[in-house]
């Protein structure tokens, strides 16, 4: 396939970004995932040498004003009883799977001395929905509410905060292309139809067990962005952002420029405002972070 580029001329001191787009591939097509959670076979679906070039020119820009990279990892509070926390004392405890049963036993049978407060808090529960339940006492108080009146206290919330998991990450860039000749007018206009196909859903005959099904739609194409130094630009950029494979989640394009519609005489407009935005088809794991050239950033 070509090269899209804008500016038409990028000299050998520009530094760019890349766009290369690949046919999507199925995550269990090549069967069932195991290993480490970052290792090659989780990644394989996003990994550019397992990939299928799709039927798209790639793009070369020059480098755009917003470039960044962001790692988002989700806690979350939660509370729980005395008892509980004996309960995972006990099992955090165990050193060898053999010894789950012996120290859940002793848990049992010490329940309310490694509790401590934790019974009573539990006998305090069922004093309290006994109340809230009665005939001419029940109320919108809760456990804590009744504590407060009483005595002055409320139950030790054990509170902890818990990790539940990352999240995806995701990138995006902002191009304005202003077009100096006829002939960049055209490779700008077919840079955002390009985007717009990848992003497209596609509607050709899907194949199912060597069936033909019409009542599917292809998933669309996935793209490998890249940053690269003009004065080697073989390698990607060492200090910059290095995302896998990544679905496109939305293309924005607006043909009016500089708050003016202008076109040339064939009424193809001058220039426009291209957004694109992607998110990481596989998430990023520590191990994978790094300066190396296959390291991700």
């Amino acid at each position: 396939m070509a090269t899209l580029k804008y500016p038409e001329i990028i000299d050998g001191s520009s530094d760019y970004i890349k766009f290369k787009f690949f046919e999507y591939k199925a995550p269990y097509d090549g069967g069932f995932i195991t290993g480490a959670a970052s290792g090659p076979l989780y990644n394989r679906s996003a990994i550019e040498a397992n990939l299928t070039p799709a039927n798209l020119d790639e793009i070369v820009i020059t480098m755009p004003n917003d470039i960044g990279s962001s790692i988002t990892g989700n806690w979350g509070d939660r509370s729980f009883g005395g008892l509980t926390a004996a309960a995972l004392g006990a099992v955090g405890g165990v050193t060898k799977l053999d010894n789950l049963t012996s120290n859940l036993g002793k848990f049992s049978i010490d329940a309310v001395k490694a509790a401590g407060t934790g019974a009573v808090e539990d006998i305090l529960k069922t004093i309290t929905n006994k109340i809230s339940s009665t005939p001419g006492l029940g109320s919108n108080l809760q456990l804590n509410d009744y504590l407060g009146l009483v005595s002055g206290y409320i139950t030790n919330p054990n509170t902890e905060l818990l990790y539940q998991g990352t999240q995806l990450r995701n990138h995006g860039y902002t191009f304005k292309m202003i077009a100096q000749t006829e002939t960049e007018a055209k490779a700008i206009d077919k840079i955002a139809t390009i985007f717009k196909q990848a992003a497209a859903p596609k509607g050709n005959t899907a194949k199912f067990l060597n069936q033909d099904i019409r009542n599917f739609i292809g998933i669309p194409n996935v793209c490998r962005v890249s940053f690269h130094q003009g004065k080697d630009s073989t390698k990607e950029h060492m200090y910059l952002p290095r995302f896998k494979t990544s679905a496109i989640t939305s293309v924005s394009v607006d043909y009016i420029t500089e708050g003016q519609y202008m076109t040339f005489e064939d009424g193809r407009p001058i220039g426009l405002g291209l957004q694109v935005n992607f998110r990481e088809l596989k998430l990023l794991f520590a191990d994978e972070i790094g300066q190396g050239k296959n390291d991700f950033r």
